[in-house]
């Protein structure tokens, strides 16, 4: 009894001298005082879920970054927030993503590099310890300018295998997973790492990606590297559409390579692009026979992969080619195709066109080159 009474009275003396501490300083008509900001700081490989699907099955999506030093790592306020909340918003500002947001699940965890920004190949060879060892060739062993970027993919799966699910080769090849490089250069590279062709989960789709991608710079932006380097290549799995003329014609050992490629399960890699001027051949003949997508400048163009001549590709102009915030319809259909297949959801043609919101044209259409942009073979050549 004499320890509680005590314990009251004790109580009671705290909360007068709050009191009396109170009225003291509002009577000086000082402000009461408030208490610093609390920050939190991402612990080394602590993730966190940037949007929640509703979905039974999401497609998750994880985000990490390498050359980010652990001051780097201030929640919603860090370097490391900021430019992989950027790179997010910019995925999803482009159709088809926008449309189907919803079916995402989106990650980012931390990964410590004891240096800031990354390693450069030549012509100087330039190190910085980074959490994946990512390194720009910047130029090749001929001099020519180089946008490679090389990492360590091992490093890479254990960060990969730390968000909940994802611990096997299986569960990441439905996963993409983007580094966000700290460097502002015009650069990008997605690793495409096949697995056995025999995969059945969500349909087989049997290949995983990974996209390293920079920050950009005056030349290229940001936003553009990750709308064609992730959203494109890392998860729509698209070929580039874009072509130099001294390349001359598509060697048949590259062909062959694409056509391995497509093998992956009924999603694999480069079915935006064609290796016969027939539109009837095509993978994107569905759509030519629909005025929308003829409008919007699908045809037969000759030029993609590097290569200005066998290739052909749907488009002048699109993402794939020149970075442009615009997929094309063959690119929008096997990125809803990718969405749809991995969450589980039956897809069709009829329910991609009745959802189809791309309403923006080609920058460059072929429709301000030619009268009647149709099936007909377009020369097109393109130089960065």
């Amino acid at each position: 009894m004499f320890s509680d009474v005590l314990f009251k009275n004790t109580i009671r003396t705290a909360l007068l001298a709050v009191l009396m501490l109170s009225c003291s300083d509002s009577s000086d008509g000082g402000e009461e005082p408030v208490e610093p900001p609390q920050t939190s700081v991402y612990a080394d490989n602590e993730y966190a879920v940037y949007q929640q699907s509703t979905k039974p099955n999401p497609f998750v999506l994880v985000f990490t970054g390498d050359g980010y030093t652990e001051d780097m790592f201030v929640k919603e306020t860090g370097k490391f927030d900021r430019d992989l909340d950027k790179a997010i918003e910019y995925l999803f500002g482009i159709e088809p993503y926008k449309t189907y947001r919803d079916y995402f699940t989106v990650y980012k965890i931390a990964a410590y590099s004891n240096e800031a920004g990354v390693s450069v190949k030549r012509p100087v060879r330039r190190y910085k310890d980074t959490r994946f060892k990512c390194i720009w060739e910047n130029l090749d062993e001929s001099g020519v300018t180089s946008t490679l970027i090389e990492g360590d993919m091992d490093a890479v799966k254990e960060v990969w295998a730390k968000i909940p699910g994802l611990a096997t080769d299986a569960a990441q090849t439905y996963a993409p997973i983007c580094v966000i490089i700290n460097e502002e250069i015009r650069a990008g590279t997605v690793e495409v790492l096949p697995k056995d062709l025999t995969g059945t989960h969500y349909g087989g789709l049997g290949l995983k990606t990974v996209s390293m991608i920079p920050l950009g710079n005056a030349r290229q932006s940001f936003e553009s590297l990750i709308q064609h380097e992730l959203g494109g290549h890392g998860i729509g799995m698209l070929a580039d559409e874009y072509a130099f003329s001294a390349m001359g014609t598509i060697p048949e050992a590259v062909k062959g390579k694409l056509q391995e490629l497509r093998g992956y399960g009924p999603l694999g890699f480069g079915w935006n692009l064609a290796f016969s001027a027939s539109p009837e051949s095509s993978p994107w003949a569905q759509f030519l026979a629909v005025q929308k997508y003829l409008d919007q400048g699908t045809g037969m163009y000759e030029g993609g992969m590097n290569y200005a001549k066998g290739v052909w590709r749907p488009s002048w102009d699109s993402c794939m080619k020149n970075n442009k915030p615009y997929f094309n319809a063959q690119s929008r259909w096997l990125i809803y195709k990718r969405i749809k297949t991995t969450v589980g959801e039956a897809y069709s043609l009829a329910d991609f066109m009745a959802n189809d919101n791309e309403t923006q044209y080609e920058l460059e259409s072929s429709s301000s080159r030619h009268a009647a942009p149709s099936w007909q073979e377009v020369s097109g050549h393109v130089s960065f």
